[in-house]
């Protein structure tokens, strides 16, 4: 096979939605894969709706997400002179016309249509204009557009790499417009003249085009040139078999940065959505994917985005990081949620303590946020509270821990693991009745990193802070609990 020409066109109309980013990343492997040519357009047409702002957020996304482009960003909103040209070359070969209906002749037609039960298409009232009557309604000034001609009952067939040969049937289009009154392009025309003069040969997108291909593949044919091939991907759903949307949280690519997720477990994540390798492997490194990814092995049905599933792949990538790498990006989220940690080889600690816990980025704050507070500060989980508050066994407790705390030297945890294991079996306890407890009253929640390690982190003089602490106020929400 020769080398592969794809190219990833979003209209910048918004950020870059996690399925378009899908579309991106396998046009962008099976470049890579076969030694290919990976362009990335700008399908900005819509002046009305591209903003400045959308293209940037494309870019920051694809940036983020490494999918590196070999040619462009090219802008539709440029090549303006080109479609003209092309569609002017089209009307002069008889393959398109000019249509000077108007809209309101053209909502009769409509209507008319609707009352007798049948499809609307446009009746072809202009294709066969002589051109006396061409000039003669030019002169008059009348708005025109142009359509091209559908010849009838011919069969538009699309081989598509996932689906399957796709035919479409000529007669349930009509001679649909391409051109507006202002003479600038429409989608499918746009689309389908770079896809020519940019000669690309495989055209990767979302099934919701396929409405769209038997047009492009007539306009190609009108220009004179072979369609590329195209492979239509199923979508990405939510957990609920439905179009993923807004309703479901983030669906903005750069929305999972901010959630604390890593660009290269997205990506991993991402490429699994209808595609499979051999065996049973879900991990890939970039490179793994890049070596092993090909669209005969991408299914037909609709893909499910599965958040926790998500959560969990980034959680394999998370464990893999250097602690030091670690520690630098809990730094940002730290700093996000308020919190200045000014000493690095303590929050190397605490990061080192969450360990795999640390799924996203922003679990250093759910599971280490009291490391950075007041001793007064912190507030206690009523839950916890709930569970491991029972009687005043745990109050009393946690008033007796304060001596044995203070009697512990060195503080650290060898002997504080060993004191407070013979402080249970003095008390005839089990541990987690007495670790727990202790665990609610100097970081406020029930689970966490070892509560050893917790506390040796913490140090003596706050940990005899926050059990004073706890003495005083755990009464109050122990007698509200009723």
């Amino acid at each position: 096979m020769s080398a592969p020409r794809v190219r990833f066109a979003p209209s910048p109309t918004g950020s870059l939605h996690i399925g378009s980013a899908r579309t991106a990343l396998f046009n962008w492997l099976y470049a890579r894969r076969h030694g290919g040519t990976f362009i990335l357009r700008i399908d900005d047409t819509d002046a009305e709706r591209s903003t400045e702002e959308s293209t940037s957020s494309i870019f920051e996304s694809m940036k983020w997400l490494g999918l590196d482009w070999d040619e462009g960003p090219y802008a539709q909103s440029d090549r303006l002179e080109l479609y003209q040209e092309r569609a002017r070359q089209m009307i002069e070969n008889g393959a398109a016309y000019f249509c000077y209906c108007s809209k309101e002749e053209l909502a009769a037609k409509r209507e008319a249509a609707r009352k007798e039960g049948r499809p609307y298409r446009y009746d072809g009232t202009c294709r066969n204009l002589s051109d006396s009557e061409r000039k003669r309604l030019d002169s008059e000034g009348r708005p025109k557009v142009a359509r091209l001609k559908i010849e009838p009952d011919e069969s538009i067939l699309t081989p598509d790499l996932i689906l399957g040969d796709v035919v479409f049937d000529s007669s349930t289009l009509d001679d649909f417009i391409f051109m507006k009154p202002d003479f600038t392009p429409l989608y499918n025309f746009s689309s389908a003249v770079d896809d020519a003069d940019m000669n690309i040969t495989h055209v990767i997108r979302g099934q919701d085009h396929l409405p769209n291909t038997p047009k492009q593949i007539l306009i190609s044919k009108a220009l004179g040139m072979e369609p590329p091939k195209f492979a239509h991907l199923p979508m990405v759903h939510n957990a609920r078999g439905q179009k993923l949307s807004k309703r479901d949280g983030a669906v903005g690519t750069l929305e999972f940065r901010e959630m604390g997720f890593l660009p290269e477990a997205l990506v991993n994540y991402l490429a699994r959505l209808a595609w499979s390798a051999e065996g049973e492997q879900e991990i890939f490194t970039t490179e793994e994917l890049k070596a092993k990814f090909d669209l005969d092995r991408v299914g037909k049905s609709p893909s499910r985005f599965d958040l926790k599933k998500l959560t969990w792949l980034n959680g394999q990538y998370m464990n893999e990081k250097p602690l030091s790498e670690k520690t630098e990006g809990a730094a940002l989220f730290l700093n996000k949620a308020g919190y200045e940690p000014e000493n690095a080889e303590r929050l190397e600690r605490i990061v080192e303590a969450v360990g795999d816990r640390l799924h996203t980025w922003p679990d250093i704050v759910t599971y280490g946020s009291y490391f950075f507070e007041e001793d007064g500060a912190y507030e206690f989980d009523p839950a916890a509270v709930k569970k491991w508050f029972r009687s005043e066994a745990e109050l009393e407790t946690v008033r007796a821990a304060e001596s044995l705390i203070e009697s512990i030297d060195p503080f650290e945890v060898d002997e504080i693991d060993k004191r407070m294991r013979a402080w249970a079996e003095e008390r005839g306890e089990k541990l987690i009745r007495v670790l727990q407890p202790l665990r609610v009253a100097v970081t406020g929640k029930q689970v966490g990193p070892s509560l050893l390690e917790t506390l040796e982190i913490l140090g003596k003089e706050s940990v005899l802070n926050r059990l004073e602490r706890a003495s005083e106020e755990l009464p109050k929400m122990y007698a509200q609990k009723g």
